[in-house]
């Protein structure tokens, strides 16, 4: 950063209270699917908001994913409450980009192992039986339970002898299209959405007074020029880059701590089944291929 500052013959300073004019409401850090899907909702509720992306929208983990917009099936016996938002997100979703959004069936195949294949089967069913309580949040269908023979006709490259299958649904959405979309709504209600614009630095009041952050200092990547945007809300939604952005700030109360997590993807040619299926890696780790 003080390299950068150098090479620019820019030096961070802290703004006078007395000077502090906001240019907008808010400045949204970030354009990824929260930059651009809160860029959009302020600005259609009449906010004037810029956003600031030092890439392009959805270079992230929005447009680095599988695209599934996840249920929250995996926290519902520890924290039912995240699964309850995830299914209600989802379908919120559905219901502001129907044009971008995709079903997707999922089939849990269970090994044979004697008694212990049935109680896992059983015991999947009564976990998405469970699950179905909140289904009807994102428009899913009920779970089904199936025989060895269902879940073969269904998908006959299943290999080894099963005891039987569990299915559920969940739904995938295009990211980057979704961004896009975000932005472009957005900067039609009235928002400015600078891309490959990287903030350089938080503007604040002096330390001494509390160090309140009134904007930001942002540069194009590709011209240089520098802009400066004083606003009364600075949102910081880079992502997994959150705790490099906050340092940003001189006087930050907390520091924002992110572990990134590391989603493999292998992409074929070709599908390689009818469903979404659920199986494990050879070193025990759960996957799904579709």
């Amino acid at each position: 950063m003080a390299a950068l500052e150098r090479a620019m013959g820019y030096r961070p300073r802290v703004i006078e209270p007395a000077s502090d004019r906001p240019d907008c409401d808010v400045v949204v850090i970030g354009g990824g699917v929260n930059g651009t899907g809160l860029a959009r909702d302020l600005a259609l509720r009449g906010l004037k908001v810029v956003l600031f992306e030092k890439n392009d929208l959805a270079f992230g983990a929005s447009g680095n994913s599988s695209g599934m917009i996840h249920g929250g099936a995996r926290y519902l016996t520890r924290e039912p409450g995240v699964t309850e938002d995830a299914c209600r997100d989802s379908g919120f979703v559905q219901k502001i980009a129907p044009h971008l959004v995709f079903r997707i069936p999922f089939i849990v195949p269970l090994h044979r192992r004697g008694l212990s294949g049935k109680v896992m089967l059983a015991a999947y069913d009564a976990f998405f039986a469970f699950y179905d309580k909140f289904q009807p949040l994102k428009g899913g269908k009920p779970h089904t339970r199936l025989t060895e023979s269902e879940a073969r006709q269904l998908e006959p490259g299943l290999a080894g002898d099963l005891e039987g299958a569990i299915t559920f649904d969940e739904w995938g959405i295009d990211g980057v299209r979704l961004c896009v979309a975000n932005a472009r709504d957005a900067e039609e209600h009235g928002a400015s959405v600078h891309l490959h614009t990287e903030v350089i630095d938080i503007l604040q009041d002096p330390i001494e007074l509390g160090g309140a952050v009134r904007g930001v200092v942002a540069r194009n990547r590709e011209t240089g020029a520098r802009i400066e945007t004083r606003s009364k809300i600075v949102v910081n939604a880079t992502g997994a880059w959150t705790p490099i952005t906050s340092k940003l700030a001189r006087a930050a109360k907390a520091e924002p701590k992110v572990r990134p997590g590391k989603g493999i993807h292998v992409l074929f040619d070709r599908r390689l089944s009818n469903y979404a299926v659920v199986g494990k890696a050879i070193d025990g780790r759960q996957i799904f291929y579709m």
